[in-house]
Formats: C-alpha cells, structure tokens, sequence
C-alpha cells in the first residue's frame, strides 16, 4: 500500500500553468487559452494529483487509493481515465508528451509548469464564474468614483449561495492593484466570534503600517473606568490608518457575511465610512437580508451604513437559463440537455450553490441525467446530504464532530475530538476532494465549503450527544490557548453554556462573565451586554448566589448603558439595586447609583430623572458613615442629579458635605469626582470669579489623577465663564488648549465641545454660513456619541440661527416640542414666547410670558440659563408692552450688566446684557438710561466682534430715538440703515425686515 506519511504536500492554493493551458484545483476549473475545458470530475482528479506530484511517477495504487478512495473498479477504470484526461489535454499524440506512462508503475505529468502562489496576481476568467456581468459593471464603476477620492460602499445582498463572495472573488481577481490595495475581512458564521473580528483581520491584513495590525487586540486596558469616548478615540485611530493607507494609493476593503458581524463592528464600520468620505476608499460588504432580519440591532446598526449618501445596493438574483446551462458544462465537462438544464433552473430556482450540488450528483452517477434530476430531492440540505453520503461513514463522524466548532476549525483542536487523531488528516484530505471542506484563512485551519454543509453535518448529530461534544470542544480549545484566552472567551463562553446538560453551569457562567467583562475591556459594548445577558440567565437558571446576580446585574447594567441602551440598563441597574439591598450589600448598591447615568457631566440638561434620585439617596441611606469617599462621590452625583429642582440651600448641603468627607478620607479620583460635581452643581450667575479659580484646581486635580474628561470639563467650564466676562482673548486661548488636549487623547465629548464653542464663535461674529458648517459637524459627531444634551444643544443652535435666517417653516413646532419636554428649563418657554410674538401670536406669547415669569424656581436660581431666560423676557416684555413686568425684569437683570448673555456652557451668545437692559429702560420711559445702555452695548458687542449684536442693538436704539426730536429721528434713521445693510450682509432676514419696516415708520 502507498505510505500516505512519505507524500509530498500539495501546493494548496495555487494556480498551475503549462503550454496555454490554467489548473486551478480550488475551483475545479481547467482552461485553455483562457476557455473552459470540459472536464469530468475523475479525470480532474487524476490530472490534480498527477501535477502536484510531477516530481516523480505515481502508482497506479496510489491513484486508485486517492482518486477512487478505494472503492472497488474494473482494471480498465485508470487507463480510461487517462485516455479521457489526454483527449480534454490534446495529448493523445504518440508518445504524449503532458501525461505519460511508464510501464509497469504508473504516470508522471512531464509538462513544464509555472505555479502561481495564493496572493500572487491573478488574471482571467475563472473555470467556474458565469454571469453577473451588470454587477462587475457597477463594481467597476463605483471602484473607479471611489478611486477619484470620494468614498463608496457597495452592498451584496441575497440568499445562502446565491454567490457574493463568488462575485467579490471576481471582481478582485481582475487587475487593479496597481491603483488600489485589498483588504479582506471576514465574519465568523457561528457563534463566538471575537469582538470586532473582521475588522481585526482588515488591519492584520494592512501589517505593521501605522501600527494597524495590532490596534484593536490592544484596545481598551481598564476601560471599565475610562470616559465614555474611550471607544471613539479607537475608532478614530482605526479612521485615521487606513486614510493614511488609502491615500498612498487607493484601497478596497472587502467586508463578508455583515449579517454575523457584532454589533461594535458594525458601528465601527458607520465611523469610518463617515470619516473617510474624502477618501479613495471602495467598501464592499455581503450580506444575506433574510438572516438579518432575526437580529434588529444588527439590521438596525448595518441599515444606518447601507442608507447612507455613499452607499449602493446590489440585490443578487439566480442564474438565467442559458447561465445555468454554462455552469452545469463547466461542472460536467459535458453539454447539458435541453430537459436537463430545465429541470436543474427549476430545482435550483437558479441559486449557483444549489445547482452546483445538483450537477455533482449528476456528475458522479452513473444513471442518465434526466433519471438522476427526477430522483433528487427538491430541498438543498438534502441534495448536500446526498453528496455527503460518498464520503466513508468514519470520514463522516469525523466531519460532525468538526461542525461542533462551526464553519471554521483548527486541526489541533478537531484531533483531540476523535478517538483516532491519525485518521483525522486522511478525513480532511477526502473532505477536501469532494469539496465538502476548503483551507481556512488561516494555518492549521480548515472551513466548510459553505455553513449549509456545516448545518446539515451538524444536524445528523443526536442532541443527546451534543453537550457532550460541545464539553469536549471547549475543554481542547482551553488546552490550545491557554497562554493567551482572551480572544477565545466567546467560544469557550459559548460551547461551555451548550455543554452545561453534562457538565453544569459553573464553567458557562465564568467563562461568560468573563466573556462580558473583555468585550467591555475591548470597547465592544453591545457584545459585553449580549454575554453579560447569557451570564444572567445562566444564574438565574442555575440558581445563583443573590451577591453573584448581583454582580452580573451590575456588569450587565453599565455595558447597556455604555451601549447607548439607556433604558434597558436603567432598568438592570434597579434590579442590582433591590437586590444588593436585600441582601445588604451596601456597596453594590453604591455601584448602581454611580453607574447609573455616565457621560461627560452625568447630568442630562433640564431632566431630573427620578429613578436616579431615588437610588442614589437609598445608597446614601445603606452606606450610612461607612465608607466616606464613596459616600462623598454619591453627595456630589446627587447635588448634578437634584440640580435643575433643588433650592441653592439643598445643593450647597449636599456639597458641603460631600468636600467635607473627600478632603477628609478621599482618594484622587473621589476628589476629582467631588470637585467636577461642586463646579457644575455649584454654577450660579453670582459666582464668576470663584468659577474661574475651581475650573483651574479642577484641572490640576485631574490631571494629576490622570482624569482626561474631567480635565476636559474643567477647561469647557473655564471658556464659558470667560466668555460671559467678555474676556475674548482668553475664551480664544482656552478653545485653543481644549482642542489640543482633546485631540491628543482623541476624547469624544471634549472634541464636540469644541466644536460647539467654534460654532458658537462664528454665530456671535456673524459668520453664519461657517456656524452652519460647524454646526453639521458638531451633529453628526454628536448622532455618534450619543451623548446626553447633544439633542437640546444642537436644537437650541440650528433652531435660533434659521429662526434669525428667517426659516421659519417648522420652528414653532420644535419650540413647542422642547418646551414640553424640557419643562425645568424655563428658557425654552422664554425663547417660545419670543417666536410667538414674532408670527403675531400675541395671546399665545402672553400666556407663555406668564408661564416662565410664574416658575418661581426657575426666575430666581441663577443657573446657567438663568441670564439667557431674562434676555429672552426682556425681548418679550419690550414686544408686548408690558410696563409692569418690565420693572420687575431691569431689577433682576441690573447686577448682571457686565455680563455677556450665554446659552447654557458655551452653546451661543447673545451679546452684551446692556442691550436687554436698554430695551426695559425704554419700556419704563427712562430714555437716558436706555440711551446710556444702548451706548454700553455697542461698545461690549464691537469689543469682542458680535458683530449681530451691534446691528441688534442699533436697532434697539433707533427705535428707541424714533419717538424724540428731529434730530434724534435722523439719528434713528441712520442707525436703522446701519442695522439694516448689517442684517441684509450676514444673512439675517429677521432682523433685515425689522429695519424696512422701521425705516418706513420713520419716514411716514
């Protein structure tokens, strides 16, 4: 018997070429100057070991043996073989001269041959690929757009086997490299894939450039207390290597089977196509629709990508008749019958993998076409299980017990599965002839042709004996990787919680947990809450203990929360609550209160969120004295929770003490957390002077524990109490350092905070059309952290410029939608009056005038709205006429004249206070005083360029002359036309018809 062991390996992969003819064995396609040569499978076969072993002669026996597989054949089975092989080759000439014969041995290929290596470009049509010529066309096109420097991302979408990937493998094979380079990635069909998977395998594939290869295996080493925009300072890293990447020269990135990507992939995926729109960067992703459909984050996450401006869908659909006539000769090696290639259209519904698995079985029967086509089954699992059922019983066993791990498997792994590991190789070998298996990506891997052969393998295992297997399977991967398990977590995750009928839970849940707590290491949030909910229902299943339910509830809650599954981990986190109360765990149910609401000021503007409240107070209630510098950190989070309804006499206890204890007992980071929580808590309009000095200590505390965000919090702070001091060149210089620590850290929140602030800065300066810019970058940023007060900030910003634009349509509505859903925040309701007024709703602003004039609450503590909520009265006051008010107004707003007016921290200014306190003045009949104010806003506003704010006021102030002397009307028509030439160069159409109209009064 031939010894298997002395073999020499094949060169799997490869492309062989000799005379003008092309091999190529993984596709099973031969051609000749380009054109398929029909050639039937065993020959093929022959032809296939023949070449790999043309370094010497080859048995008969072994030919029998490989080829035949020892099946019993008539002697003349070879030598006819050979002859039909010489035929397809041209090589029946005496002697031949490609394949010859010595006597009494065997054959030997005596052709030269070239061998093309896998990654070696790689021309031509390939034996196998028909159709699909409209697809290569869009391809084609959209490579070339991409190439140009704007980015695209095509979409493969149909069922199993309708052929993407055979698509992509074209399309990839033809020449284009000398534009652009490939990067492939794949994700795993199975369960326990690795956290951003096929990304990792994209940057593997780009080597060392930039780092790439390892950027994500590195991401996030204690993350489980880094800032929220921790996971978008990795994915800008990611962005910004393959820009550099794709700028050298252009690069394709293939992306298969997106309906099994996770989720952080996916959203990884929405990043960098946004970020590399200016790019010369072609994505390609398949994806079955149907599969997607049973996922909705996953549909969700990848229908935000594929609706995108740059992106394009190509639904695949089956072969045509005359297509699936040319696939079945190429597969024959023989012209197909009319009735034939009817009846394999109608089975296959024209779906190349069916009708692939219909043509070998008709390929390998010795029945006439039309009799095998009657008797196959219609279902393709049944067709495959009959191509499977060539294969030897033992060979089978092995290859079920290979489906356990799913399409993809090691070989080292599968060994120590079998009973008989020396009969594994042989197994794999046969797998491979009869194209059930391919190589796997990579070394000492192996992978199912399709998951569909994978399933029906799968399915012939008996569920009783599939705990068993699944135990077995995780215990041999233990033994592979324990050197390194991180990125096997999943898997043993997985295969341990099906193995949990044999073996318990005790190994499911740790490895779930664990599982749980690397995705969140690895920024993998929605993967973290996927086995964070499997480690829970293991427990509560299986009966844990309450303090480790507790602990999972707790893990579970902060990754939904990370997650942008606020509700969902809201929830969770009053679970953890009730039950670390119950069984006294004081600390725990600290824990919940703390991970409640994270973000950038854990406070979300004009919300009290109640549940919150209630559990931090119950922490506080639990914890009792026992641990000072955690009960310091829940005094501070409840003073920035109770902020927008506590009395400034609540909020200064609730400081007070919580200062008290973390000077006393507390570590750096509980001093920095009670720090941020006095600044932002402690905000009043009263307080300038000692905001400026706790914005500085804030900083140097943070920085000195190593606190990014709260750094970044502090320096934001410090711009915006500058700003409402007029101090122009510090708010410039302190922009200026925010953005460089935000972009030396790469900090989400921070970097849209700055933008803010630049937006900000072109509005007050009249530069609209660059706050519009600014504003669009900052929302589609925004849209991406999912930040709380990023809806209200970019609401209040785009809706007052095109309110002042005098794009009206839609702004009464979003006005009224905000003051309803942010009623703690009178400023909303001040700015919905001040548009009512504007459309001529006069009753309907007056009601809202008494409304926030009403809110005792709201008119008398000095937060950060509070000055913008008396600006916009004041306007109101002024428009309605309304002398009594207006007194009580000027009173509130007088001690605050020096100050210019800011949304909020920094989301607009409105110029200098004086104007507002000119127009109550005006209303009072106090003209020299108004007069006296007017003048002072004009020189506050040109002082620090608010160039809007100077015609504003001019405005303001030619009305009020309007009503006095002759020469004050010429005065008042001379700053009504300044106004209006101001209003007509900005853009501001609002305040341009104000000035016609007044102009014309003044006239009349």
């Amino acid at each position: 018997m031939y010894d298997l062991d002395v073999d020499e390996p094949s060169d799997d992969g490869c492309i062989y070429r000799f005379g003008d003819f092309d091999l190529d064995p993984r596709l099973r396609a031969l051609r000749r100057g380009g054109q398929a040569v029909p050639l039937a499978p065993l020959p093929f076969s022959v032809l296939v070991h023949l070449i790999e072993h043309r370094s010497r002669v080859v048995g008969k026996r072994e030919l029998l043996e490989r080829v035949w597989r020892r099946q019993h054949v008539s002697d003349s089975a070879l030598p006819t073989c050979i002859r039909s092989l010489r035929a397809a080759l041209g090589d029946l000439d005496s002697p031949p001269g490609i394949v010859t014969t010595v006597r009494g041995v065997g054959y030997r290929f005596a052709a030269p041959v070239e061998v093309e290596r896998p990654g070696s470009e790689r021309t031509g049509p390939p034996g196998d690929f028909v159709g699909r010529a409209r697809e290569l066309d869009v391809l084609r096109t959209e490579r070339a757009t991409a190439l140009a420097g704007r980015a695209r991302a095509v979409f493969l979408v149909g069922e199993p086997g309708i052929g993407k990937t055979r698509l992509v493998e074209e399309f990839v094979r033809q020449p284009f490299r000398e534009d652009a380079r490939l990067l492939e990635g794949h994700c795993l069909e199975g369960e326990g894939a690795p956290p951003f998977w096929p990304w990792t395998q994209v940057l593997q594939a780009a080597g060392g450039a930039e780092g790439l290869s390892g950027l994500l295996g590195r991401a996030g080493h204690g993350v489980v207390a880094a800032p929220v925009g921790e996971r978008f300072r990795l994915f800008e890293e990611v962005s910004t290597g393959l820009r550099s990447l794709a700028e050298a020269g252009g690069l394709v990135v293939v992306l298969e089977d997106l309906h099994r990507a996770d989720v952080p992939s996916l959203r990884l995926f929405e990043f960098v196509l946004a970020e590399l729109r200016a790019t010369p960067v072609l994505f390609i992703g398949t994806y079955r629709d149907a599969d997607l459909g049973r996922d909705a984050a996953r549909a969700s996450a990848l229908g935000r990508i594929a609706r995108g401006a740059e992106s394009r869908f190509l639904e695949l659909e089956g072969l045509s008749l005359g297509e699936v006539r040319e696939l079945a000769q190429i597969r024959t090696g023989r012209p197909a019958t009319d009735g034939v290639v009817s009846r394999l259209h109608e089975q296959s519904g024209g779906n190349p993998f069916f009708v692939t698995h219909l043509v070998n079985a008709l390929a390998t029967s010795s029945v006439a076409g039309p009799k095998v086509l009657a008797r196959l089954p219609r279902g393709l699992r049944d067709a495959i299980a009959e191509q499977l059922a060539v294969l030897p019983e033992r060979d089978r066993e092995i290859l079920r017990r290979a489906a356990v791990f799913g399409r993809e498997f090691e070989r080292a792994a599968l060994a120590r599965l079998c009973p008989s590991p020396l009969l594994v190789d042989p197994a794999l070998h046969a797998a491979e002839e009869a194209h059930v298996l391919v190589p796997g990506r990579a070394p000492g891997t192996h992978r199912f042709s399709h998951m569909l052969v994978r399933d029906v393998l799968f399915a012939e295992v008996a569920p009783e004996e599939r705990p068993a297997l699944h135990e077995a399977a995780g215990a041999a991967l233990e033994r592979l990787h324990r050197s390194d398990p991180g990125a096997w977590l999943p898997v043993l995750a997985y295969h341990f919680a099906e193995a949990i009928p044999k073996v318990g839970a005790e190994k499911a849940l740790r490895y779930a947990r664990e599982a749980s707590a690397d995705a969140l290491h690895r920024l993998a949030y929605e993967e973290a809450v996927e086995h964070g909910q499997r480690a829970l229902a293991i427990a509560e299943e299986h009966d844990a203990e309450d303090a480790t339910r507790c602990e999972i509830l707790l893990a579970l809650g902060d990754a939904q929360g990370r997650a942008c599954r606020r509700p969902e981990g809201t929830k969770t986190l009053l679970r953890a609550a009730r039950m670390a109360r119950r069984i006294g765990a004081a600390t725990h149910l600290a824990e919940a209160a703390l991970r409640f609401a994270p973000g950038f000021f854990a406070v979300e503007a004009g919300i009290e969120d109640e549940a919150l409240v209630w559990l931090l107070r119950e922490a506080l209630t639990v914890l009792g004295p026992a641990d000072p510098a955690l009960r310091a950190q829940l005094l501070g989070r409840l003073a920035m929770a109770r902020y927008w309804v506590a009395s400034r006499k609540e909020l200064d206890e609730l400081l007070d003490e919580a200062h008290l204890l973390a000077t006393r007992h507390g570590d750096a980071a509980t001093r920095v957390a009670v720090h941020q929580a006095m600044l932002v808590a402690g905000w009043s309009a009263d307080n300038t002077d000692e905001r400026l000095q706790a914005s500085k200590r804030l900083v140097r505390l943070a920085e000195e524990a190593g606190d990014a965000e709260s750094s970044l919090v502090a320096r934001l702070l410090g711009v915006t109490t500058r700003m409402e001091l007029g101090d122009l060149g510090g708010v410039e210089r302190g922009i200026r350092e925010l953005e460089a620590r935000a972009d030396e850290g790469r900090e989400a929140y921070g970097i849209w905070y700055v933008l803010l602030l630049k937006a900000m800065c072109h509005q007050f300066r009249g530069e609209l059309e660059a706050a519009t810019r600014s504003a669009e970058e900052f929302r589609v940023l925004g849209e991406r952290i999912q930040g709380v007060n990023v809806e209200l900030s970019l609401a209040a910003f785009n809706g007052l410029l095109a309110w002042e634009q005098g794009h009206t349509e839609g702004i009464m509505d979003l006005a009224t939608e905000l003051s309803d859903r942010y009623r703690l925040m009178p400023v909303v309701r001040a700015i919905l009056c001040r548009i009512l007024l504007d459309v001529g709703a006069k009753d309907a602003a007056r009601a809202q005038f008494e409304e926030v004039l009403a809110d005792r609450l709201g008119c008398e503590r000095r937060d950060p709205q509070w000055l913008w909520t008396h600006a916009f009265l004041a306007e109101a006051c002024s428009g309605l006429g309304d002398q009594g008010r207006a007194e009580r107004l000027y009173s509130a707003m007088e001690p605050y004249a020096d100050r210019y007016v800011i949304a909020g921290f920094g989301v607009m200014c409105w110029g200098s206070t004086h104007r507002h306190l000119g127009q109550l003045a005006a209303m009072l009949g106090e003209r020299a005083r108004a007069a006296d104010h007017f003048e002072e806003a004009l020189a506050r506003n040109r002082a620090i360029g608010a160039r809007p704010f100077v015609a504003f006021t001019q405005y303001d102030y030619a009305r009020l002359l309007g009503d006095g002397s002759q020469e004050q009307r010429v005065d008042a028509r001379e700053r009504v036309a300044f106004a209006g030439r101001e209003a007509r160069a900005m853009g501001l159409a609002r305040l341009s018809r104000a000035c016609d109209d007044l102009d014309a009064a003044l006239v009349a």
